[in-house]
């Protein structure tokens, strides 16, 4: 048994005292992943809406645009892996009432896109002379719609991550209060021991098995990568402590320093 944590004669009934950082402490970890996640996930919504409004701008200004004399263009393409394409470029025309105007124009593409001496067209919004597309821009959009449902993939990734991760913490904070009112600590018979690869500390990986029904036995993993969440050891290290249900599989390995419990000293 650890020299520092007295856990007394198990299988022992609750209610334990939590240590008083522990909560807290777990309700901001999902709270910063809440955020995290969010804002991740939400800067890809975002960015997707603004790109599909951009599209949709676009297919209005040549379906109800006038052909403009086209003066010229330079910017550049960016091309990433060989796979996307981005093109970053100021157009310049005249309307036909003789305006002249300049526009920046942005849009994606996968693989294949127009080179520098391909043709182009450039339409306005008579009203609007100021609003322009051109003939690449318009011809490109369905990349660019492939390239917005991408965005609400991987908005839709983020939540999921939100939920998968934020929400199983704060759950698992109230499920160790519900096991510290209710539970018992009974101890769990180590039935092996296997090498974890960790190229700062090593690590090892408890497998085990407890019971205090005579028909119920319930097993578990328990992964320790860092040298203080080693299990709280008894019995010459042939078994640990867990804090577990009264009935079902719910439980929780206590660390050799009893946490997150906090247990009288010896």
């Amino acid at each position: 048994m650890s020299e520092d944590v007295h856990v007394g004669e198990l299988p022992r009934r609750g209610p334990f005292r939590i240590r008083g950082s522990y909560f807290p402490k777990e309700l901001l970890k999902g709270l910063l992943w809440f955020l995290l996640f969010g804002a991740i996930g939400g800067g890809f919504a975002v960015y997707g809406v603004i790109l599909a409004s951009q599209f949709l701008e676009t297919s209005n200004i040549w379906n109800q645009g006038k052909k403009a004399y086209a003066l010229g263009y330079k910017g550049r393409v960016r091309t990433t892996n060989l796979v996307f394409k981005s093109y970053d470029l100021t157009i310049y025309y005249r309307t036909q009432q003789g305006q002249r105007f300049k526009r920046k124009v942005e849009f994606f593409r996968f693989f294949t896109g127009p080179k520098k001496k391909d043709g182009y067209t450039i339409k306005y919004l008579p009203n609007q002379p100021k609003k322009a597309a051109m003939s690449w821009e318009h011809d490109a959009r369905f990349h660019g719609w492939v390239f917005v449902l991408l965005m609400l993939a991987m908005a839709a990734l983020m939540l999921w991550a939100l939920y998968a991760i934020s929400i199983s913490i704060v759950r698992d904070a109230f499920k160790l209060r519900r096991l510290a009112r209710d539970g018992s600590l009974v101890p769990a018979l180590i039935h092996n021991v296997l090498q974890v690869d960790n190229p700062q500390t090593g690590g090892v990986e408890y497998l085990y098995q407890f019971s205090y029904q005579r028909d119920k036995s319930y097993g578990g993993e328990f992964k320790v990568l860092d040298p203080a969440d080693h299990p709280l050891l008894i019995d010459n290290g042939d078994k640990l402590v867990v804090l577990a249900a009264q009935s079902g599989p719910e439980h929780k390995v206590l660390r050799n320093d009893g946490h997150p419990l906090l247990l009288g000293q010896s």
